[in-house]
């Protein structure tokens, strides 16, 4: 029996694959400009792929069980995400959990919902009908209750344009795109095919034959490169008036794949320059600070560990990040931040 890769023939691929490259090659010989302009579309559009979701409009609401508490909901515009092929298909959908944050002058819960653009074209801010925006908020409520198991005001109110998003946008990008390996993995494909891919790149053909090997093509897979595990769908009832509420969310996948919070301490301490915040935070298992993905702003630090840890802070006070230091002690597996007061 052939081998197989998710499904199908790996021989019928790797036969794809010699033909898209045979059909390169023909096209690099007979025609170098109008490859060159296939492979800067290619490139081009890969790469916009990858790109993060950009905020739309922030949706203010409150939490109502288990917890009361103020809730902003980040609508995203992400081309990642599929958009419905009819008007009556479901509107895909990715969320990430809700999170206790806390800001100069409010504590509050925070979370994030990603569409294709043309959804919140037609649908968003902008809508010419504010009742398919109204109902594309309230089914988007509907998924955050139904995924996250918490009952929300559907009374909401969407803040001013000033206000395109609520919290870090680094930290509301990683959010979405921290969560899958796939998503490491086809960028660096796409960055070896941008280096290789040629006739005349070394190791070009292979590099080609083994990408597409690797990558399952066809109607029963998502048509963008979006984390299955967190992809769901929602209906716009716009031709169905008999739908009712309990069926306008399907359910692709719930197992959100969270990563662990590490044990961390943080104080502020007197030194001679002034005032500095120190944090301290305990990795097991990893042994360079080049795993570590930090960032840090005047009122907040992120670290991310791909697949292992993430960690979102609060600091108590401004603090100057360009004078910021880091060290890692390989000793203890501990990541020792200092970072000085602005004030």
């Amino acid at each position: 029996m052939a081998e197989t890769m998710a499904g199908y023939n790996k021989d019928d691929l790797l036969k794809q694959a010699q033909n898209i490259w045979t059909m390169l090659d023909d096209m690099a010989t007979n025609n170098p400009q109008g490859y060159k302009q296939f492979m800067d579309k290619q490139m081009k559009e890969g790469k916009e792929a990858m790109a993060p979701p950009k905020p739309h409009m922030v949706v203010k609401t409150t939490v109502l069980k288990p917890d009361k508490d103020e809730l902003y909901i980040n609508f995203c515009s992400w081309p990642r995400v599929p958009g419905p092929k009819t008007p009556n298909d479901a509107v895909p959908v990715i969320g990430v959990p809700i999170e206790k944050m806390k800001d100069k002058t409010e504590s509050y819960s925070l979370t994030s919902v990603a569409f294709n653009p043309k959804v919140l074209d037609n649908y968003g801010r902008d809508s010419s009908n504010l009742t398919d925006r109204d109902t594309l908020i309230n089914l988007a409520m509907d998924y955050i209750e139904d995924q996250q198991k918490v009952k929300l005001n559907h009374q909401y109110t969407i803040l001013d344009r000033d206000t395109p998003h609520k919290g870090c946008l680094k930290r509301i990008e990683k959010s979405f795109t921290s969560k899958s390996k796939d998503d490491k993995e086809f960028e660096s494909n796409l960055e070896n095919l941008e280096k290789s891919f040629s006739p005349f790149g070394p190791g070009g053909k292979d590099k080609l034959m083994e990408a597409l090997a690797n990558i399952s093509v066809g109607d029963s897979q998502s048509e963008s490169h979006v984390p299955k595990s967190d992809q769901s769908q929602i209906r716009m009832p716009f031709e169905d008036k008999t739908a009712t509420r309990s069926n306008l969310i399907e359910e692709i996948a719930s197992d959100v794949v969270l990563l662990k919070k590490p044990e961390y301490s943080m104080e502020t301490v007197d030194v001679d320059s002034g005032k500095c915040v120190q944090v301290k935070i305990s990795l097991p298992e990893v042994t360079s600070v080049q795993e570590c993905e930090l960032e840090i702003s005047q009122d907040d630090l992120s670290l991310l560990v791909p697949d292992r840890y993430e960690l979102h802070l609060q600091l108590p006070h401004p603090v100057d990040e360009e004078q910021a230091t880091a060290k890692f002690n390989k000793k203890h597996s501990s990541l020792n931040i200092t970072m000085p007061c602005s004030q």
